[in-house]
């Protein structure tokens, strides 16, 4: 620790060759931390203190279910507020540092976000925190620690939080290429009975949808479709045999899932509607590009936002950042099935359905030559922009082009609704 008045530096522990330590979150009024310790290659919740300088360990965290986060110590330093991403679903568990037990604290169905903060009076204890859910905008929870269930909601005196016009969400679960995947399915219709339908595929890869408010969605909803929003094999939150699933192997299981969800939506529905569509931001925006070359008549649309071609096309114009994680997570490597290699200027004379692609142009993490030279290949084929495809590049707008335009918003919307 370092002292910020005289400069004082004090050792808390020393490494130790044989574990990886993280400090997670420290308090210091009481000086304490809860630390994440790797032993033999299992990862332990850990606390060390002026008592204990050597840390403490708890629990293995992989016997918790979902990824854990320390977000606050309460006034006493005893106990530790922890946010737990299980799926698409989050929550709020207490740590009792002494006790080493930990317990739930109930939250509304939704997203909890951080900072968080723990206050104590001589009335008691009070935990608020940042709180999101699908069909609303971010909110204030306030929760009573020692009242497991008893919690209030606070919005921020905006037009927006006091809508009540929003469209609401839901937990579905899809058939996958190797058992069910989670999923959000956003609209204030059906799937099966919708007249259109998209299924939206999150950025990364290695990220997921969770139950949090979605501007795309809300506007899909008043464009009356639906959305599918899968977290398939590739996605954090379910573990690290689903996470790295796609190591070395993009566009592979998790094109396999998507694939099979889409076979399990068109057999319910009515054969005579509209086809299933396809958005995707980034990672998700390559895989909605594979995906509409691998079953090039299952799809009726497909919005690519900040797409890429392949793994080895976008490093080699990538930063280093960018190319590290790459490298790490196997990009450049073939698959070797039936579709061969997830290049989509090599696919693209598969895909039959109508395409939206936007780009910022000033993004920093997919150059936008990416989408450039799609367009290149999709008009040497003979596509014809305008009809076959549409392609918006946005003046200083970077990875995420979407954000804060409405008239962004309002195109790909349109776009998906049918429009020209």
């Amino acid at each position: 620790s370092v002292n910020s008045a005289d400069g004082a530096v004090r050792d808390i522990f020393r490494p130790s060759p044989a574990t990886r330590r993280q400090v997670m979150l420290t308090s210091p009024a009481t000086g304490r931390m809860v630390l994440a310790v790797e032993s033999a290659g299992v990862w332990r919740l850990a606390h060390a203190g002026p008592r204990h300088p050597e840390p403490r360990l708890a629990v293995p965290l992989d016997d918790l279910a979902g990824d854990l986060v320390p977000l606050a110590f309460s006034p006493a330093g005893r106990h530790v507020l922890l946010r737990v991403q299980d799926g698409l679903r989050s929550g709020l568990l207490i740590y009792d540092l002494d006790g080493q037990a930990i317990r739930t604290l109930p939250t509304p169905d939704g997203a909890v976000g951080g900072p968080a903060v723990w206050t104590g009076t001589s009335t008691g204890e009070t935990v608020r925190c940042l709180f999101v859910s699908a069909s609303e905008p971010f909110r204030m929870l306030t929760l009573d620690p020692d009242r497991p269930g008893r919690w209030s909601k606070h919005d921020d005196g905006t037009t927006g939080n006091a809508s009540t016009r929003w469209a609401p969400a839901r937990v579905e679960m899809f058939p996958g290429g190797d058992g069910p995947i989670e999923a959000i399915v956003h609209g204030d219709e059906d799937w099966r009975t919708c007249r259109r339908v998209v299924v939206a595929l999150h950025g990364g890869p290695q990220r997921a949808w969770t139950m949090k408010f979605h501007q795309l969605f809300q506007y899909l909803g008043a464009y009356g479709i639906t959305v599918i929003a899968p977290n398939p094999r590739g996605s954090s939150g379910y573990g690290d045999r689903h996470r790295d699933a796609i190591r070395g192997a993009w566009a592979g299981p998790d094109l396999a899932d998507l694939l099979a969800l889409n076979r399990h939506v068109r057999a319910e529905r009515d054969p005579a509607d509209p086809l299933p569509m396809l958005y995707g931001q980034s990672y998700g925006a390559y895989l909605a590009l594979v995906a509409a070359a691998a079953e090039p008549s299952a799809w009726a649309r497909a919005v690519a936002v900040a797409p890429f071609l392949s793994g080895a096309r976008l490093r080699a114009e990538a930063s280093a950042e960018v190319r590290a994680m790459l490298d790490r997570l196997g990009a450049c490597r073939d698959i070797g099935d039936g579709l061969g290699p997830r290049d989509v200027i090599r696919l693209a004379g598969r895909i039959r359905a109508r395409l939206l692609i936007a780009h910022g142009a000033d993004d920093q993490v997919v150059p936008v030559g990416q989408s450039r030279a799609l367009r290149v290949e999709l008009l040497r084929l003979g596509r014809r922009e305008g009809a076959d495809f549409r392609y918006r590049e946005v003046p200083g707008a970077g990875h995420n082009p979407l954000d804060g335009s409405y008239r962004m918003h309002a195109e790909v919307a349109s776009f998906l609704a049918g429009g020209e």
